[in-house]
């Protein structure tokens, strides 16, 4: 009888090789990737705001008003000023702020000086097209010798040019001195927006 012969058996064992895994990890990361930017074009277009894809908030021009559908522009400044005005052998004096067409609110301001015992002075602050104006008087002395008065007004020049004007008359006995006289009128962009009107 013969020697029984042994089978071998032999374990296979199946296993993935190395670039091959690198490959599928590598794909699948572009796949992802992909998806990603897929995901925030759509929600881009949509208005739909993501973490990747912040949205600003709206601007806002400084020119628009808080009521929609209206806008606001700045008002226009005109100023005139002289320092020194002695009213010499004259007992009235004009200054005039030429400003051109539009709706105003003006202000005026002069300080008076006597060196007599006693002096009253009357300013005018007016146009040269007559309208609205307003006034002020001051009287002075020995003892309050130097003071100060401010005017304004408002009004509407619908001509090309004309002349907001400061008149101040003295007393012919009086020798009096006008110093640091100011003219500003603002040019307001509306004219709904200057309002006027008696007290209540």
């Amino acid at each position: 009888m013969g020697t029984p012969s042994r089978i071998r058996t032999s374990k296979t064992t199946s296993t993935t090789s190395t670039p091959l895994r690198a490959r599928r990890l590598s794909f699948a990361a572009r796949m992802a990737a992909a998806a990603a930017l897929i995901t925030a074009a759509l929600a881009a277009g949509s208005g739909v705001a993501t973490a990747s894809t912040p949205q600003a908030a709206p601007e806002v021009s400084p020119t628009q008003a808080s009521t929609p559908g209206v806008l606001v522009t700045a008002p226009e400044v005109f100023g005139g000023f002289t320092d020194n005005l002695p009213f010499s052998n004259n007992v009235q004096v004009t200054k005039m702020l030429p400003v051109p067409t539009g709706t105003y609110t003006a202000f005026a301001k002069v300080t008076a000086t006597t060196t007599s015992n006693i002096a009253e002075v009357m300013c005018r602050l007016h146009t040269t097209a007559a309208g609205d104006a307003d006034e002020s008087r001051l009287t002075l002395s020995s003892s309050t010798p130097t003071q100060t008065m401010s005017l304004q007004f408002n009004f509407v020049n619908n001509l090309n040019q004309t002349v907001v004007a400061l008149t101040c008359q003295r007393n012919a006995t009086a020798n009096v001195t006008l110093s640091w006289m100011k003219i500003v009128a603002i040019r307001v962009a509306d004219p709904s927006h200057l309002h006027n009107s008696p007290l209540v």
